[in-house]
């Protein structure tokens, strides 16, 4: 059984997780890219026209209707929006780092996923790195209780921004 999934963002990050996605072995048994979905209407017609290889999805409500997992690569504003939406309709979700701009908003996404027994997962730093590979091909994830991965080094310019937000949760089974 494959797992179906929906990106939500289609910017640098989103177009990283449909290469991996669909171009490494061990990835596309375990998971079926189905859709995309950007809130610009440009870049879904760029989408469309550059890539029919998946459905280009005109809302959330048409791509939660289709996926199990949403990787949500959207702007860290419109982090909580989407994941409290995939979340209230039994999705699990994949988040980009910073997982929110306020703890309190946090505490509000992990209230969701516990009371709806959706798995979120947030700031896979690394998620196609060989150790997390051999992870997903090696063990079993229901034996996995927590991934912590700690970034050391200094954090890039362009990201400075999303330093607001003290994760409280990476990942949840």
């Amino acid at each position: 059984m494959t797992i179906k999934v929906g990106i939500d963002g289609y910017g640098q990050r989103g177009n990283v997780f449909k290469q991996r996605l669909t171009l490494t072995e061990n990835l596309k048994n375990l998971y079926d890219l189905v859709g995309v979905y950007d809130s610009n209407p440009n870049v879904r017609d760029e989408i469309s026209r550059d890539d029919s290889s998946f459905t280009v999805f005109k809302s959330h409500k048409e791509m939660f209707e289709n996926v199990d997992l949403v990787i949500n690569c959207t702007s860290t504003e419109a982090h909580y929006k989407t994941t409290s939406s995939a979340l209230k309709v039994g999705k699990d979700v994949l988040l980009e780092k910073p997982s929110t701009l306020h703890w309190k908003q946090d505490l509000k996404l992990k209230k969701l996923s516990e009371d709806g027994g959706n798995l979120v997962a947030v700031g896979y730093v690394e998620p196609f790195n060989p150790a997390i590979l051999y992870m997903v091909k090696n063990i079993d994830p229901k034996s996995i209780n927590l991934v912590l991965i700690m970034r050391y080094g200094p954090m890039p310019a362009h990201r400075k921004g999303d330093s607001r937000t003290i994760p409280i949760f990476h990942h949840m089974i």
